[in-house]
């Protein structure tokens, strides 16, 4: 082998080196971007905003029609509910001045995994962002590690809730309490599967939610 031909082939290999250099310089940007995009869509995701939120209630206290939901945030149905039929139903009911909707989250005692989700619940409510937190809960939770101690705060955080607030008040004693007496709100209307509602006093469930509210604005009861 020639001089020339053994600097040709160094040459070449000098090369092929430089393009896979530039080739992994390359990926690993693309490998950072695609991250950066993902961190960036968590941290600014749009907040939901609703009109009239207050506490854990939409719309006008003054409604003709008054809806109580409760909901466990493990339960499929209730999931369906709150992504599916809730945005309508809000916009079609309580934000024309139809409904003035309540929703509980109901664990169903405390050893329930949903506990602390509920929990934190009504420390987002003390912010009036539960109905976001409300989501970020039904949007992110597929598995029981989803709702594995912890979890609930990055939800709340995620909902726009100010977390020294937060934090602060999940350490309230009366928290434990609002639970209680939302238990025996649902008992007392013999509420025994999630979602239940209660319109105008009367127990009803998902598929007949819509025709009772339409009821009840007709008949004036």
């Amino acid at each position: 082998m020639t001089i020339s031909e053994r600097e040709h082939i160094r040459s070449q290999k000098e090369k092929q080196k430089k393009r896979n250099t530039l080739t992994t310089i390359i990926i690993l940007g693309l490998v950072l971007v695609i991250a950066a995009v993902i961190i960036l869509t968590q941290v600014m995701r749009p907040k939901l905003t609703l009109a009239n939120e207050k506490g854990m209630s939409l719309g006008n206290p003054e409604a003709p029609v008054k809806v109580i939901e409760f909901s466990n945030y493990s339960c499929g149905h209730c999931r369906a509910f709150a992504i599916d039929d809730a945005p309508d139903f809000i916009k079609n009911y309580v934000d024309t001045g139809k409904v003035y909707y309540t929703s509980y989250p109901y664990p169903w005692s405390e050893t329930d995994l949903t506990y602390k989700a509920s929990m934190a619940a009504y420390c987002t409510a003390e912010q009036d962002v539960y109905f976001a937190y409300k989501n970020e809960v039904f949007k992110s939770v597929f598995s029981a590690n989803d709702l594995a101690d912890g979890k609930e705060r990055v939800y709340a955080k995620r909902a726009g809730a100010d977390m020294d607030e937060f934090d602060a008040c999940m350490k309230k004693q009366e928290i434990p309490g609002y639970i209680s007496a939302t238990k025996n709100l649902a008992e007392g209307y013999n509420v025994t599967g999630t979602p239940s509602f209660i319109v105008n006093g009367k127990l009803v469930y998902r598929d007949s939610l819509n025709s009772t509210v339409e009821a009840a604005l007709s008949s004036g009861n």
